[in-house]
């Protein structure tokens, strides 16, 4: 077991930009609207509080923090928010409803399991989804786009393949960020409606995803990757096309 050890005035959970959560899809100002804080804080207190004890106590050890002993999950949940920022957990909790089969295999992909086998032991393979996302969020905020990203592409099926004649640059996403502009302008023009580029993310599976999204909400998602698969070095994209609204 992992020694814990108190952290004073620590903040684990720590709290993220506007621009952070609007960038997986999430506007805090919208979930916080028509309820008072002591209501936020007891939804959150409930969902932490499901995580169940033996769990909990796990991500206190994990974080290398005392947990007192004999008390129950709801305790425990109460101390968790002591040291948690209240509008990340909000987000968290929402971000975890709709993603929960996404959320396990970043995990898997992105979270050594020897470092947490001192701390779940034998709990590491039940791990509940929201656990996992407060520990992948924990380690770095950023692997909440790994799960965003997997999550709107696989979930859309309809999609158009384009391959291209000349191999394109490894510099692909950089060029793409870089011009992000001029690809709006671009896409505006073929599409017939104002576009902008929501956001760009190379997966961890090598997948570079490209996402303009129109006024309307509507979007298409471009990808791109090498498939090497059968010896080829061919590029393809591919682009998908949804309506589903990017932010809860």
């Amino acid at each position: 077991m992992i020694q814990a050890t108190t952290l004073v005035n620590t903040e684990v959970i720590k709290s993220s930009s506007n621009d952070f959560w609007s960038s997986i899809g999430l506007s805090p100002a919208t979930l916080k609207k028509g309820r008072s804080t002591s209501e936020i804080r007891a939804a959150a207190k409930k969902k932490l509080t499901a995580i169940g004890r033996p769990q909990m106590v796990g991500l206190f050890a994990f974080w290398k923090l005392s947990s007192p002993a004999n008390v129950g999950p709801e305790q425990l949940a109460e101390q968790m928010l002591g040291f948690s920022n209240l509008e990340s957990i909000t987000c968290l909790v929402e971000f975890q409803k709709r993603k929960s089969d996404f959320i396990s295999r970043a995990f898997n992909r992105l979270v050594p399991k020897r470092r947490l086998a001192g701390a779940f032991e034998t709990m590491v393979a039940n791990l509940k989804p929201l656990a996992q996302l407060l520990i992948l969020f924990e380690q770095s905020p950023d692997h909440l786009k790994e799960v965003f990203y997997s999550h709107l592409w696989e979930s859309k099926r309809t999609h158009t393949d384009f391959t291209s004649d000349k191999l394109l640059a490894s510099t692909f996403l950089k060029t793409i960020q870089r011009k992000e502009k001029e690809l709006a302008t671009s896409l505006s023009r073929c599409w017939g409606r104002d576009v902008r580029v929501f956001g760009t993310q190379k997966l961890n599976n090598g997948l570079t995803e490209v996402l303009p999204v129109s006024g309307t909400g509507e979007s298409l998602i471009l990808s791109h990757r090498k498939d090497l698969e059968d010896g080829s070095e061919e590029d393809s994209i591919e682009v998908k096309r949804h309506t589903s609204a990017l932010h809860g």
